[in-house]
């Protein structure tokens, strides 16, 4: 349901009052589940989905999209996400400080990040695609600098043609 790929029954977006209630935002699909769940909805998620969502023209679309989906707020999958992402960053740089013990703390906990990754992707059916597992985090931490750099120069985010102040 998160970014963009969901379903709901006509009846669920009556029962919690369409969109107006839930007001402007730059993460509706997060807003809209949130309300769903407020109402009572069960929420299933399809690990093998008929629907495939292209990939963003370049680094500076991406960047941008993920700006937006950062101004969804805290929850419990974004402290998670912190933190498991905080861990890996926090061991690069004892690693890198002290080397030892922390080499081999970072080696595990890289590991244990491409393992998810590869076990997401062989499930999905894209067993092809499991080497990238390697870069995922690496990537996303790559990312997660980049648009905290841009969110420091400037607050707004652009969405549909309209600029947002966070």
């Amino acid at each position: 349901m998160l970014f963009g790929s969901f379903a709901f029954r006509r009846e669920l977006f009556g029962k919690v009052g369409g969109w107006e209630p839930i007001g402007h935002t730059l993460t509706e699909d997060l807003a809209f589940a949130q309300a769903l769940k407020r109402s009572g909805a069960r929420i299933a998620y399809d690990a093998r989905p008929d629907m495939e969502v292209e990939a963003c023209a370049g680094w500076g679309v991406l960047i941008e999209r993920a700006k937006r989906v950062s101004a969804g707020g805290v929850s419990a999958l974004s402290i998670a996400i912190g933190i498991w992402m905080g861990l890996l960053i926090l061991a690069a740089i004892a690693a890198a400080i002290s080397g030892g013990l922390a080499v081999i703390v970072l080696a595990v906990r890289y590991g244990l990040g491409v393992a998810h990754a590869m076990f997401a992707l062989i499930r999905a059916g894209q067993w092809r695609l499991s080497p990238l597992a390697f870069l995922y985090e690496p990537l996303a931490v790559g990312i997660g600098a980049l648009v905290a750099i841009r969110l420091l120069r400037g607050g707004s985010v652009e969405w549909g043609g309209n600029s947002y102040e966070r």
